[in-house]
């Protein structure tokens, strides 16, 4: 590539005033990184050692099955802010096609940005870090981006990874209004992970459903993730109820070999609410309602090789998840962990509607504000009140959500605010 020419392009896009189309598909309104010819020289004195050259190779998450393309530019600085900025360069993405080009710029800039222009209109800005020297650099929309406590830009990887020590207790936390914000309490189911204990090839995983604060029916499942049935020589598991009485947990059968368990279709008469009483358990500190009794689960595995218990030691394997209803088309409307994809009887009709964000394939249960529905601590764990916003009671909750758990790692350990633990 002439670096001059490139170059040159970079500052007389920063400075040069025009009208921004906004149709996609317009012509004129993609304005590539192109030569500008040999009469175009640098100003006297220019140090020429202070540029760096970064080869950019960009992708979609596309919803259109290769039949639109995604318009992609790149700026030296946020096309927000500077509006009448023209791109340095631009072209065309989409499930079949990845964008590439080269750009060059001063070292003294420490980021560039992206832009994807949707077949809908909709526009998508992102910063990338410019590391000062001759680079490459990946992007694919769709995924969060953060910045570190030293300004570093970094992408957000999900599912949050929990560091597997094998320590407990955990807490796994829900709230039911997915696709929707609700009161983003997330009491409505909390679960604890209490013993996880392992002999030879056995695995024994006990827990009990801590709150239900959820106003309506809902459901408990869990899967192991990255375990197949066949690697397990016998499964068990049962609940036991408050008064004593024991019941089994059936492994469903319809999930193409993966481990997947129903704890129950309805967490309220689970513990003991009667049939289509929907009162809140633990999240309404004066309430009649409350107990410290609560039901449990028991799990045992019998591995074929004693080697793959320690993925289900490592607590990040094991997902829990709730089912809110069921979708037109009968599926079920599951809730889980963000990055963590449905089972396949859940439901994907309402990914992208109302404030979440997902993707089949490559982003799931995350809001347009990089926010999640459930996660997992590794802690016993104080939840919000009934209808306190968990952002409020946690100042560092959505920090650390949206860096995919980079960033304040030890939010649940600081409330400000209204908190409910179980005895």
């Amino acid at each position: 590539m002439n670096k001059i020419s490139s170059l040159i392009l970079t500052g007389m896009s920063a400075l040069v005033l025009g009208a921004c189309e906004t149709d996609v598909y317009n012509p004129e309104a993609v304005r590539p990184n192109r030569p500008l010819g040999a009469d175009v020289v640098a100003p006297e004195g220019f140090d020429w050692k202070m540029t760096s050259e970064t080869r950019l190779s960009i992708d979609v998450t596309d919803l259109y099955d290769a039949q639109y393309e995604y318009l992609i530019e790149v700026f030296p600085k946020d096309p927000d802010g500077n509006p009448e900025l023209l791109p340095m360069a631009a072209g065309y993405a989409n499930a079949a096609k990845t964008y590439q080009t080269t750009i060059v710029l001063p070292d003294s800039y420490t980021e560039f940005y992206l832009r994807q222009t949707a077949p809908n209109g909709t526009q998508t800005v992102t910063a990338l870090p410019f590391a000062g020297t001759d680079d490459t650099a990946y992007y694919k929309f769709g995924a969060a981006q953060t910045k570190s406590g030293t300004g570093e830009l970094r992408t957000a990887s999900y599912p949050i990874e929990i560091e597997p020590t094998g320590k407990v207790p955990y807490t796994f936390c829900f709230e039911d209004q997915w696709p929707n914000y609700g009161d983003f309490d997330m009491n409505d189911i909390v679960i604890s992970v209490d013993k996880m204990s392992e002999s030879g090839k056995d695995l024994r995983i006990e827990g009990e459903i801590k709150a239900v604060g959820a106003s309506v029916k809902i459901g408990v499942g869990f899967r192991f993730k990255g375990i197949d049935t066949d690697e397990i020589e016998k499964i068990e598991a049962e609940t036991q109820f408050t008064d004593g009485k024991r019941q089994t947990i059936q492994v469903e059968n319809r999930h193409d070999g993966e481990v997947v368990f129903l704890l129950c279709d309805n967490a309220h008469s689970f513990n003991e609410n009667t049939e289509g009483d929907y009162s809140f358990i633990n999240t309404e500190p004066d309430s009649e309602n409350n107990r410290s009794d609560m039901a449990d689960y028991i799990i045992w595995l019998t591995f074929k090789d004693k080697d793959l218990r320690d993925k289900v030691l490592n607590i990040n394997n094991v997902d829990f998840f709730i089912i809110t209803g069921t979708d037109g088309g009968g599926k079920r409307v599951e809730v889980h962990a963000p990055g963590i994809s449905p089972t396949n009887l859940g439901s994907t009709s309402l990914f992208g509607q109302g404030d979440d964000d997902s993707f089949a394939g490559s982003k799931y249960y995350l809001s347009k504000d990089n926010l999640c529905w459930a996660f997992v601590v590794p802690a016993e764990f104080k939840w919000p009140t009934e209808r306190t916003n968990i952002k409020d009671v946690y100042p560092g909750f959505a920090e650390w959500v949206k860096s995919g758990g980079e960033s304040n790692a030890d939010w649940y350990e600081k409330s400000t605010g209204d908190t409910y633990k179980n005895k």
